[in-house]
């Protein structure tokens, strides 16, 4: 899947190096001693140099530090702190950086997938957070601030309003509101449909842990592991609204969304509900 070029660290030390980009998908890794990887994007790297300076700005007689210089900041790292580096020439997801693309991933149904969250500009952005049904972000995900809930005090609960079975191509898909189009929320079925037909592979994207999903015909998209909100906090893991209610005919405070479960030192993935306040990422379809 990606291609390898290798540096020696004996080789590294000997001169200085300037990294120019060939292509917007190369990225520069450093694998570090302790089983960390940094990744920086080449096209972001002006130059390489070296410093006798550690990153506690320490002098000692050698050089001791590498660091990346780019545009808007420089990063000191160790020397010894580093195994190894590698220049990976990342899978290419798009044809341009005009985003967003409608993927062919060949699967059985013909629905392309959008290569990139609904409110990022590349695919290995987060995007934006939305509360099911609703278009619009918030600092906070509660009930109380839910457009579509009613607290009930005898029950001591909240009722939500129903928005239908399917809120795909409605007023309250945040993709087809956003996107225009015939850009839509993903339904169950295509969620189940892209998570039973592609290989799905853990893997960092320009720095950004996530997976790679890759299709029947060997086109690929990436999905960040961009969380969830309630309140102000997120957690990892890729977790996206359906547009697909979940069969509760009394109170509808559940909708179905796509996320990874941990198990055995390993994620499988499948399609679960949750209460429709909490705010998830959207990954539009397409036909």
């Amino acid at each position: 899947m990606y291609k390898f070029l290798f540096f020696s660290l004996s080789l590294l030390s000997t001169f200085p190096i300037v990294l120019r980009a060939q292509s917007t998908e190369q990225s520069l890794v450093i694998y570090r001693s302790n089983g960390k990887e940094d990744y920086f994007a080449s096209s972001g790297i002006d130059s390489i140099t070296w410093s006798c300076y550690d990153t506690d700005n320490q002098l000692h007689e050698q050089r001791v530090a590498v660091i990346l210089h780019t545009k808007d900041a420089r990063t000191y790292i160790n020397i010894a702190d580093i195994d190894s580096m590698k220049v990976l020439t990342l899978p290419s997801f798009c044809p341009d950086a005009h985003h967003p693309h409608a993927i062919d991933l060949g699967l059985p149904s013909g629905r392309k997938w959008a290569c990139c969250n609904v409110g990022a500009d590349v695919p290995e952005g987060f995007g934006g957070y939305f509360a099911w049904g609703e278009t619009v972000e918030k600092d906070s995900y509660t009930w109380d601030n839910y457009s579509y809930s009613t607290y009930i005090a005898d029950d001591k609960d909240y009722v939500c309003e129903s928005l239908g079975d399917d809120i795909g191509g409605t007023g309250n898909d945040v993709a087809h509101v956003k996107w225009g189009g015939t850009w839509r929320m993903p339904s169950r079925d295509d969620y189940l449909e892209l998570s039973n037909n592609c290989e799905i592979l853990q893997t960092d994207y320009h720095g950004i842990s996530g997976w790679l999903f890759t299709g029947p015909n060997g086109n690929s998209i990436f999905m960040p592991a961009a969380g969830w909100k309630i309140k102000t906090t997120y957690h990892d893991v890729v977790n996206s609204w359906t547009s697909t209610l979940y069969g509760d005919p009394f109170k509808f405070r559940y909708a179905y969304f796509f996320t990874g479960v941990s198990l055995f030192n390993d994620y499988f993935f499948n399609v679960v509900y949750n209460e429709r306040f909490s705010g998830k990422t959207v990954r539009p379809v397409n036909q």
